[in-house]
C-alpha cells in the first residue's frame, strides 16, 4: 500500500502485494490540521474577594491594556465567594471579552490559595499576579518584561516597595502601612524569607 499526500488530504492506493490487497479502494481523509494554538505571551492573575466596588474600573483598565499590548494576553480573575456581586461582575465582563477567564472558588480560603489557583491555571509564557486595586500601574509590566529579557537566568521577579528606586506615588494610610510592615517582618523571620517585601501585590 502506498500513500500520496495532497495538501491536507491523504489518498491510499492499492498495491500489487496480493489478491487481498487488490480489493482496497482509494480512501479520502477529511482535512485536518496538526497546528496547535500558541499560548498567550502574558497571563495576568487577579484574585478578587469583595471587590464589587472597584472591580469594574479594574477590569476596564485590564481590557484596555490587553488590547494595546500587541501580543496575546489572558486575564484570569479568581473570585472567592463573597455574596457582594463580585462574581457576577467578573462573569459579565468575561462574556464580552474572550481573553478574560473567571475562576470561581466556593467559600473563602484566602488570597494565597486564590493566587495559587490562578497561577496553576495560567497558560502564558509569562505569568503575572497583581492585586485587584492595581496599586502597581499596568505600565510596570513592560519594565518587568525588559528585566526578565535582560536576565534570562531569572525565573521569578518580585516587586519591592522598599527598593531605593521604587516610586510610591500614593501611599497607604499610616496604620495600614505600619501593619503591613510588621506582618512582613513576622513572615520573613518565621519562614526564613530573605525578600524585603513579601506583601507587594505585583509578582
Amino acid at each position: 500500500m502506498s500513500g500520496e499526500k495532497l495538501g491536507t488530504e491523504i489518498r491510499l492506493e492499492p498495491t500489487a502485494l496480493g489478491a487481498r490487497d487488490a480489493s482496497l479502494r482509494p480512501v479520502a481523509c477529511a482535512p485536518f490540521s496538526m497546528s496547535l494554538p500558541l499560548p498567550p505571551a502574558l497571563s495576568i492573575v487577579v484574585p478578587a474577594y469583595r471587590e464589587a466596588a472597584r472591580l469594574p474600573q479594574t477590569l476596564g483598565q485590564l481590557a484596555e491594556f490587553a488590547q494595546s499590548f500587541g501580543e496575546a494576553v489572558e486575564v484570569l480573575i479568581v473570585v472567592e465567594e463573597s455574596g457582594d456581586g463580585t462574581l457576577e461582575l467578573a462573569r459579565e465582563h468575561a462574556a464580552r471579552h474572550p481573553h478574560f477567564r473567571v475562576i470561581a472558588s466556593a467559600g473563602h480560603h484566602g488570597k494565597g490559595r486564590a493566587v495559587r489557583t490562578g497561577m496553576l491555571r495560567a497558560t502564558g509564557a509569562l505569568v503575572l499576579f497583581m492585586d485587584a486595586d492595581l496599586s502597581v500601574p499596568l505600565a510596570e509590566v513592560a519594565e518587568f518584561r525588559r528585566h526578565l529579557a535582560a536576565h534570562p537566568e531569572i525565573d521569578v521577579l518580585i516587586g519591592d516597595r522598599q527598593h531605593p528606586e521604587s516610586r510610591i506615588e500614593r501611599r497607604q494610610a499610616f496604620h495600614r502601612e505600619r501593619m503591613g510592615q510588621i506582618f512582613n517582618v513576622i513572615v520573613r523571620r518565621l519562614a526564613g524569607i530573605r525578600w524585603p517585601d513579601t506583601q507587594c501585590g505585583f509578582k
